[in-house]
């Protein structure tokens, strides 16, 4: 298997694992870890094992720069409803409104940290 079968097979896996059964005993860093770090990294640079695949390549949180606007509301509705023509999918099937507002804060933290 190829490097970008492999990281389809990531990509299956993020959207199959049902995350209704691990997320009310995570923290939001720990569901960042398993939901997003393979695209994005564990420090939000876009760095993550899939991101060598991805083409947009996944964002940099930490660069501060936002393709859709960074405000906690925007980074909401990016989680809730994707990005058409990316692999950022929609998280509302697998993420509950209040998970999204806290992976949203979560998110912001490392344009923060960066500065």
């Amino acid at each position: 298997m190829g490097k970008k079968g492999f990281v389809l097979v990531i990509l299956m896996f993020i959207l199959v694992y049902p995350i209704s059964l691990v997320a009310s005993q995570e923290s939001t860093g720990d569901l960042f870890l398993e939901k997003c770090a393979p695209c994005h990294g564990p420090q939000g640079k876009g760095d993550g094992p899939a991101a060598i695949a991805l083409n947009p390549k996944p964002r940099d949180f930490t660069s501060g720069q936002w393709k859709l606007g960074g405000s906690k509301e925007q980074i909401i509705k990016t989680i809730t409803e994707g990005i058409p023509g990316t692999a950022m999918q929609a998280w509302k099937e697998f993420l509950s409104p209040a998970q999204i507002g806290q992976m949203a804060a979560y998110v912001l933290t490392f344009s923060q940290k960066a500065r």
